[in-house]
């Protein structure tokens, strides 16, 4: 932000001597690679793992190579869509399992249908969710969820509790996800 206010402050100042300076042609492959190298998700990744306990489970390899296949991400939406939540929710229970050997990890029963319905948070933005509308891809459970919500906050968006009086394993919280639901 200090970097953009002084561009902006040069280029203000700059104007006063000449017109028709534009600053923007030289400052922005400065300003792309200072973004692509210091806020880049391997960046992240990076700081998360190098200042935390916790371990990250990288998830994109497996939505990089599911996209060869099927669509994963909403195409007026900045999440993926239940196939992607699927893939990523693969790779948890995949790493879930190396803690807990005898956890049941096999995928639910179910498929995934398509339809259609107004765009996604892209299109809210430019509040053109009619006029570029999204063929939503969801999952379609063959029977009743393996978990239930524990209780119902209202405004309480952050946490989500489920319980599974019939799974063995783990207690597990999770903070709000966009596919908290699906997974239960």
């Amino acid at each position: 932000i200090l970097l953009q206010k002084t561009l902006l402050n040069i280029e203000g100042l700059g104007r006063q001597l000449d017109a028709t300076l534009d600053l923007w042609p030289v400052a922005q492959p400065v300003l792309e690679y200072i973004l692509r190298e210091r806020y880049s998700p391997q960046q992240l990744l990076a700081e998360m793992r190098a200042n935390s306990s916790v371990e990250i489970r990288d998830l994109r390899p497996g939505l990089r190579e599911a996209k060869g296949v099927q669509r994963v991400y909403h195409a007026t939406d900045t999440h993926w869509n239940d196939a992607g939540a699927m893939i990523a929710s693969r790779r948890i229970h995949e790493k879930v399992a190396t803690w807990f050997p005898g956890i049941d990890i096999s995928p639910p029963q179910g498929s995934f249908a398509t339809r259609a319905g107004p765009g996604g948070d892209l299109a809210r933005l430019l509040a053109m969710e009619d006029r570029f509308t999204e063929e939503y891809i969801e999952w379609q459970p063959a029977g009743p969820a393996r978990s239930r919500p524990l209780s119902h906050q209202e405004n309480a968006r952050d946490v989500a509790l489920y319980e599974c009086p019939t799974c063995k394993g783990p207690i597990v919280v999770m903070n709000q996800d966009s596919f908290n639901e699906n997974l239960a």
